[in-house]
C-alpha cells in the first residue's frame, strides 16, 4: 500500500473497532463549521477550506455556537510528564 494511504487505512480501523458510523469529509465539514462560528471571519474560513465565502455562508455559517466551537478546538490528548511542549513565538 502507498504511504500515503496509511492514514486512511488506520482511520479506518479505528472506526471499525469503535463500532461508529464515519461519514465521508465529517472532519472537514465539522472543522469549517466550528471554524466560522470560532473566528467569525468568513473569508479566512473560506481561504483555510479552499471554498468560496458564499459556500461557507450557505452550508456552516450559524450551524454552530461561538461556545461550542472553542470546547470543539480545545479538545486535546492529555499530555504525558514526559513531553515537553515548545512554544513559538506567536504561542508564547
Amino acid at each position: 500500500m502507498y504511504p500515503l494511504f496509511e492514514p486512511f487505512k488506520a482511520r479506518a480501523e479505528a472506526v471499525k473497532a469503535a463500532g461508529v458510523a464515519w461519514k465521508p469529509n465529517a472532519l472537514r465539514h465539522s472543522f469549517i463549521s466550528y471554524r466560522a462560528a470560532d473566528i467569525q471571519d468568513v473569508a479566512q474560513v473560506s481561504l483555510e477550506a479552499g471554498n468560496s465565502p458564499s459556500v461557507i455562508f450557505k452550508n456552516y455559517r450559524e450551524v454552530v455556537k461561538r461556545e461550542a466551537a472553542r470546547q470543539w478546538f480545545a479538545i486535546a490528548p492529555e499530555q504525558p510528564e514526559n513531553v515537553v511542549t515548545l512554544k513559538t513565538e506567536a504561542g508564547q
